[in-house]
């Protein structure tokens, strides 16, 4: 089975992503909007209960599933799948079927974060570090998380990103980072003719 087996990607963003060395910040998948966050009690955020919390949808865990099928078919290498502690993105990186997952309370949403009592400059802080962590050669790290509810944020992308979209950024270290496209859910399935 040569490489000629392996399908072509039709988007440049996904593309690029078989030479590794990229972050892939995932939103989670589509969730089911009947549910809504609760923030009244200690770690609420960590609970699947769906009495405290917006968790997935069907459409949301075909997503998910979806997107990890396609990237290994294109064979897209992958280091690690890094989550928020909220149980809608912990199991939309579970979904993905890539590598086990870590748990990162930097990528928390703003208002777990806030519920801390974190300011807006340490939670762009600790994005800004994740964002500019270079893969191991070859590999990439995908992160799954939220739209971004702080000020000023990263860049734009980052605040209007849709449920299941993709922000691929270009690791320079040191908190530094370029952000390179972005890849909508059906982007991952397109082919090249």
């Amino acid at each position: 089975q040569g490489d000629a087996a392996v399908p072509r990607p039709g988007d440049p963003n996904v593309a690029r992503l078989a030479e590794g060395g990229y972050v892939l910040y995932m939103r989670h998948g589509k969730t089911d909007s009947t549910f809504q966050d609760k923030l009244d009690k200690p770690t609420w955020w960590k609970s699947c209960d769906t009495r405290v919390h917006r968790p997935l949808s069907d459409e949301g865990r075909a997503q998910m599933m979806g997107m990890g099928n396609q990237i290994r078919e294109l064979r897209i290498p992958v280091a690690s799948v890094v989550t928020s502690e909220y149980c809608r993105a912990v199991d939309s990186g579970l979904l993905l079927q890539l590598v086990p997952i870590v748990q990162d309370p930097a990528l928390n949403y703003v208002d777990a974060q806030r519920y801390l009592k974190h300011t807006d400059l340490r939670i762009a802080a600790g994005m800004r570090a994740l964002f500019s962590q270079r893969p191991p050669p070859g590999r990439n790290i995908i992160l799954v998380a939220h739209v971004h509810g702080f000020n000023p944020a990263l860049d734009a992308s980052f605040s209007q990103l849709a449920e299941a979209e993709t922000v691929v950024i270009k690791p320079r270290g040191e908190g530094n980072f370029d952000i390179v496209g972005r890849i909508t859910v059906d982007r991952w399935a397109l082919r090249a003719k």
